[in-house]
């Protein structure tokens, strides 16, 4: 989909993929190489190119163990698995930036290595998550094998939208409100990088 100005956002279904990696005979796996063959060819029409798909493939998601402690589970292997293989960068190097849901918080992550930075915009329209992601990763939490964090921010039990204003060729302006319209957090991109202005901000109580 053409957004203008030489950017673009490119959709894959890729809402089937499992927890697990998809092994070569799984029906999944030619399904999969075809998308990443096909966001490859479309990425190289633009000069900036979001790509969207359901699950994300380069963020972090918590879950409480049996202990009480949390466990971080870092992107879609079921994705990631047939994406990477045979070395190849796991995702086309003209793709920028990856929208994703599934997750139900809002989260920015941004790498120091050679990846898309991911935006988790699931936050909007059902039970949200509410085991707290730490705000900032440990230093071996990588969504991928070879990602590098950089840049880390999470909105976790708050609902709202997020949305996009360019700010010039390769740079946009990322917003993130409450149900009431507040601003919760700022973010920019640049490229494939991205940074926002709070790690971690707290829900306010509605008209607080």
């Amino acid at each position: 989909m053409p957004l203008g100005g030489g950017a673009q956002v490119v959709v894959t279904d890729l809402a089937i993929a499992g927890a697990k990696p998809t092994l070569p005979d799984d029906p999944r796996y030619a399904q999969f190489e075809h998308a990443y063959a096909r966001l490859d060819a479309l990425s190289r029409r633009a000069r900036f190119t979001f790509a969207a798909d359901h699950k994300p493939i380069l963020g972090l998601a918590a879950t409480a163990d049996k202990h009480g402690g949390v466990k971080l589970h870092g992107g879609t292997p079921g994705i990631a698995s047939v994406f990477a293989a045979g070395g190849r960068p796991l995702l086309p190097p003209k793709v920028d930036v990856l929208l994703a849901g599934h997750v139900h918080v809002w989260e920015q992550v941004s790498f120091s290595s050679d990846h898309p930075s991911q935006f988790i915009a699931g936050f909007s329209g059902t039970q949200e998550d509410t085991v707290p992601l730490p705000e900032t990763p440990p230093a071996d939490a990588a969504p991928a094998p070879g990602a590098v964090i950089e840049h880390f921010s999470s909105w976790v039990d708050g609902f709202g939208y997020m949305t996009l204003e360019r700010a010039g060729e390769r740079r946009w302006r990322v917003t993130v409100w409450d149900v009431a319209g507040r601003p919760v957090n700022h973010c920019s991109i640049v490229g494939r990088r991205s940074s926002c202005e709070v790690r971690q901000p707290r829900s306010q109580p509605p008209g607080g």
